[in-house]
């Protein structure tokens, strides 16, 4: 062949070397524009769904407390009772959205006033249609370290008093910690002892809709007794090759094998999930695609450690969501630093009308609730969270806000809760 011949061979091959790549990359172009058209029809698919399941949800709610009746009890793993409601009345109820909680009204033998609770639902919500709720509650222990304190008086109704076939008050589903479905980011779910039966709903959820995202669970416990619903979580798991769960015990005991039952023996921490996510060491180093939001519930110990590491991991607060029920809510850890140092010393006068008494309210005080306790002012309250809605009285002059947490259902105009609530202004209370 002449060097003519061997430069126009070159040129055709040169050519033919073009025309597949521009094909190949047409062809990237073609699926790539699928692959969004079909997310973008699953995303419009699921924002119906959604739409139509918070329109049930307004629907059918009520307002204050509905009778249900006890239809099964079972245990759910060492110390904890699961619990499946229906309503008395046989009136449908509404949907909810995975995380969120039902509040409840027990009389306890011996106590003048019924304790209110909340007990977060602790099963997938159902994908048509809602029929009965269930809750999964632990029986509460004194102190290890202080054997003398009496046992949860409410767990141990729901333990050994609540029977098959009774009647219960109930409050419909409510709470802000729930999860979030139109997102893709990945999904970590960590929790610790009890703290599992929201996360665990969410987990069963994500598995029920057949979700393409990467879902982890983290859960903590002592030992394999203590795994709340181990079937159950072993099926969620087992939905697909993006569902994955794992387990750390901090006291495994003899009958207990690593890699079998368990992989951590120990605590759950960031350290472990970012090496089993393999990310770096800056959040934000990872592509967005890859950076996970996280739902935590657990021991204020364990969120407490969580959220820090999470923020020295510089993780943005958006996707960090967490739920402590009790006194013991987690705040986070690094506030904004107050520049005006009058700003700590910030006080309102608090009248409490019916009672016949005024305080003197400073920042450091507390809520409007832990500071009338201090002054021997009783008021009615219940799960010292803002879930329950028992401490809710009437404001008669002046403004209440909620630093630390958003109150979790609709109060009635003109209302306040005293357990999250803090002065605003000089302020006057029907109590």
């Amino acid at each position: 062949m002449t060097v003519f011949q061997w430069a126009g061979a070159l040129l055709l091959l040169l050519a033919l070397l073009q025309a597949i790549l521009m094909l190949r990359s047409a062809r990237q172009r073609h699926q790539f524009r699928l692959r969004e058209m079909r997310l973008q029809s699953e995303r419009m698919e699921l924002q119906i769904r959604i739409l139509s399941s918070r329109q049930r949800q307004r629907e059918l709610g009520w307002q204050g407390y509905r009778k249900f009746i006890v239809n099964k009890k079972e245990p759910a793993c060492e110390d904890v009772v699961s619990v499946i409601l229906k309503p008395h009345d046989g009136l449908p109820v509404p949907d909810y959205k995975a995380g969120q909680h039902l509040t409840f009204r027990l009389q306890v033998p011996g106590q003048l006033k019924p304790g209110n609770r909340c007990y977060s639902l602790s099963e997938a919500p159902a994908v048509s249609h809602q029929d009965h709720y269930r809750i999964s509650v632990k029986r509460i222990a004194p102190p290890s370290d202080q054997p003398e304190l009496p046992p949860g008086l409410v767990s141990g109704v729901w333990h050994d008093e609540v029977a098959t076939g009774d009647l219960v008050d109930v409050r419909a589903p409510k709470g802000t910690f729930h999860l979030d479905e139109l997102s893709n980011r990945p999904v970590v779910l960590i929790a610790g002892g009890i703290g599992v039966t929201p996360l665990l709903s969410m987990f069963r959820h994500l598995a029920n809709l057949n979700s393409k995202r990467d879902v982890w669970l983290f859960y903590g416990v002592t030992h394999k007794g203590q795994v709340l619903n181990p079937e159950e979580l072993e099926q969620a798991a087992a939905a697909g090759p993006n569902f994955r769960l794992r387990l750390a015990f901090s006291d495994p005991g003899p009958n207990c094998e690593k890699g079998r039952d368990y992989q951590r023996k120990g605590h759950v921490d960031i350290h472990w999930i970012r090496q089993e996510l393999n990310l770096p060491e800056i959040y934000s180093e990872s592509p967005v695609y890859q950076q996970p939001e996280f739902y935590i519930c657990g021991p204020p110990a364990m969120m407490k450690s969580v959220i820090g590491d999470l923020e020295d991991w510089q993780v943005p607060a958006e996707v960090i969501h967490f739920e402590a029920f009790g006194p013991a809510s987690v705040r986070k850890l690094k506030p904004a630093v107050v520049e005006d140092s009058q700003a700590s010393q910030t006080q309102y006068r608090v009248e409490f009308r019916r009672s016949g008494k005024t305080i003197q309210w400073q920042t450091n005080d507390g809520s409007l609730l832990e500071s009338a306790v201090a002054k021997d002012i009783l008021l009615d309250c219940g799960c010292r969270c803002g879930d329950c809605g028992t401490c809710e009285i009437a404001v008669i002059d002046g403004e209440v806000e909620y630093p630390d947490k958003e109150p979790q259902f609709e109060l009635q105009t003109g209302n306040c809760l005293t357990c999250i609530g803090v002065p605003k202004t000089n302020l006057i209370l029907d109590a």
